[in-house]
């Protein structure tokens, strides 16, 4: 690049926006990931739970008469049925007796099984229907399923979310500590909507890298910081540090995200406009 952008900048260390390079976010999806996994594990624990104090009470009961499940099921592409509706049977008094029941599995109950359920005549609460202890496993395997398969999506997704400003945070750093000033050439733009609302708008900038030669990185610019500090025609300033090569920090007209005193700002937009002013005489 023609433009001398290390001349426009003082040296580090540089002092850069708190904001810059993540600030709390990846705390705050790792505790997420963390949180979504123990109420996903709680979830699955309970299930099995469930099972387990069935199958025991079914032992522990010895009143058992016939039964009848009146309700539907409902699946989803064929797995994970849910049998919902009402149980009748009849009770300590010989009267129709009907307690609501839904049951969960992996796959499909075999219906043709015995319906029957043991009670207890001095304790409403304490009944069970045999579908519930014969697919016991099948419930359990549900159970679980469903909890490693949340598991499975919740997990990466915050490990990702989380790690990327993470990476954000240590570019940060590093530029803080060891960064210098570099024009990079801007080869497209493109803006960035959260909720339809323009936030930001993405770059994808070339920069000259001493080691590994001529490098394209995606940096992006808050909308509220307005354009990238240009220094001519589709070249920009930007900061880099050796500590990460082929990464780069886009300063923005108002040289965000450093942080300067008013004078020191002043100082240093004469100098970035001088640049320009001298490339497009160039």
């Amino acid at each position: 690049m023609a433009v001398r952008a290390d001349r426009i900048l003082p040296s580090a260390p540089y002092a850069l926006e708190p904001g810059y390079g993540g600030g709390l976010r990846p705390a705050c999806f790792f505790l997420l990931g963390a949180l979504a996994s123990g109420i996903v594990g709680a979830l699955s624990v309970s299930g099995c739970t469930t099972v387990a104090r069935d199958v025991e009470l079914w032992g522990a009961l010895a009143r058992e008469v016939p039964a009848k499940f009146v309700g539907s099921m409902e699946t989803h592409y064929g797995l994970l049925p849910r049998y919902h509706g009402s149980v009748s049977f009849a009770g300590a008094d010989e009267r129709p007796r009907i307690e609501p029941l839904e049951l969960h599995g992996l796959w499909s109950f075999d219906e043709r099984a015995p319906q029957r359920v043991r009670f207890d005549p001095a304790d409403r609460q304490r009944w069970v229907f045999s579908w519930a202890v014969g697919e016991a496993g099948n419930r359990r395997s549900a159970a679980l399923a469903v909890g490693g398969v949340l598991l499975l999506l919740l997990l990466p997704c915050c490990a990702v979310l989380g790690l990327r400003p993470l990476r954000a945070r240590r570019l940060a750093r590093a530029l803080a500590r060891r960064g210098e000033g570099v024009a990079v050439r801007i080869v497209k733009s493109w803006p960035a909507h959260v909720r339809r609302r323009h936030t930001a708008n993405w770059f994808l900038v070339e920069v000259d890298d001493p080691r590994a030669g001529p490098r394209r990185c995606r940096v992006h610019l808050p909308v509220a910081h307005g354009a990238p500090a240009l220094l001519g025609e589709a070249t920009a300033l930007a900061l880099r540090s050796d500590e990460i090569p082929g990464r780069v920090a886009l300063l923005a007209d108002d040289l965000w995200p450093l942080v300067l005193t008013e004078a020191q700002r002043g100082e240093l937009q004469r100098r970035v406009d001088a640049a320009g002013t001298d490339a497009d005489r160039a």
